[in-house]
């Protein structure tokens, strides 16, 4: 009996075990011997929309257009798709047929290094994408000739350089992501001849240092992404010439000071992200020439104390303000008074003890209860709790946002007049845009990319009609592997059972041999 169990859950254990080998498989040996992907769809397919997808393939080098199909060429293809495949080295002689191209996808193979003039016979790209290589060098002249490319995508590399050679073809480039890399210090004129450059992503990389001088030309720049990288202090000209900018996203650095924002006034500046830093203060220099903010993302930080009630009097149009998880003590009781359109205040997760109910009466007007947090302060039970936890009771939405650990009780001392919002002069809402952010922010996985009809970065993948094919497939050996996994573990289960029961019942055992023998008698 124990025997035939041991060799089923064996059984069922080595389904398991073959059954994740077969998912990972097409990682594990790719480009070798024993890939299997180029049995999912051996050959390149061009779709209606003169489309050719070649991913998911063993490519060495880009396929002939000309030798693709028997019937027909397809040098008039629009878009090349050629992910996850086994190109290692790029060459201008494989692209030259493609005349008409616009849009070049290279994601996720093994390209080390682009060539000078490289792309000269594919002057109508409009987008190039070669992310996720092991790109280390771009020759000056990469993307000589290429007038009208609008985005490129280099992020997940190994690049540890650019200077102002690197891009210095591209001028109409709108996008330009560079996160995930292993760049140390930015330039002073990297990026000079961008001129209509709107986004620009290099966050992930080393960045320590950046040059007075970097950002130099980016007068157009809308959107820019210094995430996750070693910054801690900025030249007070830094961001001068960036008098467009809308998006300013710096979390996940060493930075124990704002952001040098004091040169020019930033007019459409609607967003500053600078969580997980080291910012100690916050003072009303650090936001007056920034009038139109509407984001400010503090969290993470050793801000201590905010006192002044006029700290936001010049930021009208604020509507998220997220302090979770500093080290605040104290606010000012009327910090938010001249900011009539806050929806959003987070201060969770600090050192508060008073609490003052105008810090959330015009959060309460404005709309719901999301994004708003008090919760981790250890909240003193005083008489503007217990107001507020009255003031509540009528509002559904928002009990368990502004919840306190203060039972209410009937005390007369605690009977003021009822809460009047101090905010009486409202800018015109259907004037002010609102601008929406999410921080995406991936500190442990940054493999990201920029969303072209988005302000935000968003994890994206390529999808085409093998890649969709391959998650059902993995969709579906991941259910069986599990139901491999349980029914093994059921049997194991119940033979530990059975054994128990035979070594806490030994005479049991024996009486059913001796009822077996006696009906065998019979």
């Amino acid at each position: 009996m124990y025997y035939k169990s041991i060799a089923v859950v064996l059984f069922f254990l080595v389904l398991a075990s073959h059954c994740v080998a077969e998912i990972d498989d097409m990682d594990l040996h790719k480009c070798t011997s024993r890939d299997k992907r180029a049995s999912i769809y051996p050959e390149c397919m061009q779709g209606s929309n003169l489309v050719l997808w070649c991913d998911y393939s063993n490519y060495t080098r880009i396929p002939d257009p000309d030798r693709i199909y028997q019937s027909k060429s397809c040098r008039n293809s629009v878009a090349l798709f050629v992910n996850d495949s086994c190109i290692a080295d790029l060459t201008q002689d494989q692209l030259e047929k493609f005349e008409n191209i616009e849009s070049l996808e290279f994601g996720k193979n093994r390209i080390r290094i682009l060539r000078r003039e490289i792309f000269t016979s594919n002057r109508k790209l409009e987008r190039i994408d070669v992310s996720e290589n092991y790109l280390r060098r771009i020759e000056k002249g990469a993307f000589s000739g290429l007038r009208q490319l609008e985005q490129l995508h280099l992020s997940c590399n190994l690049i540890h350089d650019v200077d102002e050679t690197t891009f210095e073809d591209v001028e109409s480039l709108q996008e330009l992501s560079l996160h995930n890399n292993l760049i140390e210090v930015l330039r002073n004129g990297t990026f000079g001849r961008l001129r209509k450059l709107k986004v620009l992503n290099l966050s992930g990389n080393n960045i320590s240092v950046i040059e007075k001088e970097a950002f130099i030309g980016l007068d157009q720049l809308e959107i820019l992404h210094l995430d996750g990288n070693r910054i801690a202090e900025f030249e007070p000209s830094t961001f001068a010439s960036l008098t467009n900018l809308q998006v300013l996203s710096l979390s996940h650095n060493h930075l124990i000071t704002f952001p040098p924002l004091q040169e020019v006034p930033y007019r459409h500046m609607h967003t500053v992200d600078l969580g997980h830093n080291y910012i100690r203060s916050l003072q009303l220099s650090d936001l007056i020439n920034i009038p139109r903010i509407q984001n400010l993302i503090l969290r993470h930080n050793n801000l201590s104390s905010l006192q002044d009630d006029a700290l936001f009097k010049g930021n009208k149009e604020l509507r998220t303000v997220d302090l979770s998880g500093n080290n605040l003590t104290d606010m000012a009781a009327r910090l938010f008074t001249n900011s009539c359109l806050v929806e959003k205040l987070n201060i969770s997760d600090n050192r508060l003890k008073i609490f003052h109910a105008d810090w959330y009466l015009t959060a309460i007007s404005n709309g719901g209860p999301s994004g708003n947090d008090i919760s981790g302060n250890k909240w003193k039970c005083d008489c503007n709790v217990e107001l507020m936890n009255r003031h509540v009771q009528s509002l559904d939405d928002w009990r368990q946002t502004l919840q306190f650990d203060c039972p209410m009780s009937d005390n007369t001392k605690c009977n003021h007049p009822q809460f009047v919002n101090l905010c009486t002069k409202k800018p015109n809402r259907t004037i002010v845009k609102r601008h929406h952010y999410e921080s995406e922010f991936d500190a442990v996985n940054l493999k990201k990319q920029i969303d072209p009809d988005s302000t935000t970065i968003t994890s994206t993948t390529v999808e085409t009609p093998v890649s969709g094919y391959v998650e059902t497939i993995s969709v579906v050996l991941g259910i069986i592997c599990a139901i491999f996994l349980i029914v093994a573990i059921v049997t194991v289960y119940k033979l530990a059972n059975a054994r128990k029961m035979s070594s806490e019942h030994p005479n049991l055992e024996n009486g059913r041999q001796d009822h077996v023998e006696g009906r065998e008698l019979i």
